[in-house]
């Protein structure tokens, strides 16, 4: 997950064979937002992309309760026995915060509850994207409801930039589906035939192929063992 957690736990204290879990908390709706602008007149220059991430407090505070509540499951009777009562978090933070931290004796115990403060900063310091970024073409204010882009002839936009709003799932399900109806509206604008069935077939086929080479992969625990 790209956290440094080499330097929160003694190098002598790390083994090749430990175990450990992660349980990753994510703001499914939210409300900051960023911005997308031309930074010049040359095409091919790359946009100036501001990601505004953690903007609007209510975000912060959903990504502070999560942490809460993830610490909370951890130490659950069915998962305390296989855990450390002590999330692996970065030990400088935490004493700044006004925690005991560090010895072997403070990550064994259960440590005092850690303040807001303390996972505002963990955050602020820590949280990566998902990369579902939506809405930079949103549809009724860049391209109507046939993906054609407003003031521009013969251009559509067929992606999640199109998205009003961000979906509660992984984005590669809806940007399928916006895919699938702009194929649609094109074979329409040009006379030809509409065989949605040989896209179900290629789609059936494609998630065939993906089961056997799948690997299941369980996250669910943000405290180390």
């Amino acid at each position: 997950m790209g956290l440094p957690i080499d330097g929160w736990v003694p190098a002598d204290e790390i083994s090749p064979t430990a175990e450990g879990a992660i349980l990753v908390c994510t703001v499914l709706h939210p409300l900051s937002a960023g911005t997308v602008e031309l930074a010049s007149s040359d095409p091919l220059a790359p946009p100036r992309i501001h990601a505004g991430y953690l903007t609007s407090a209510p975000d912060l505070a959903v990504l502070v309760d999560a942490c809460k509540q993830a610490v909370a499951l951890a130490r659950q009777p069915a998962l305390a026995r296989l855990l450390s009562p002590t999330p692996l978090l970065p030990p400088e933070l935490v004493r700044k915060h006004g925690v005991a931290w560090g010895s072997d004796a403070s990550r064994r115990a259960t440590p005092p509850a850690l303040p807001d403060a303390f996972w505002e900063e963990y955050c602020r310091r820590y949280a990566s994207t998902l990369y579902h970024a939506v809405g930079t073409a949103r549809i009724g204010t860049v391209v109507d409801a046939e993906l054609r882009v407003v003031g521009a002839r013969g251009l559509r936009v067929a992606d999640a930039s199109v998205q009003p709003e961000i979906v509660s799932g992984n984005t590669n399900a809806s940007i399928i589906m916006i895919a699938e109806k702009a194929a649609k509206l094109l074979r329409a604008a040009h006379g030809l035939a509409d065989d949605g069935g040989a896209a179900l077939r290629g789609v059936a086929a494609a998630e065939m192929r993906a089961r056997r080479r799948l690997a299941l992969v369980v996250v669910i625990a943000l405290a180390g063992g």
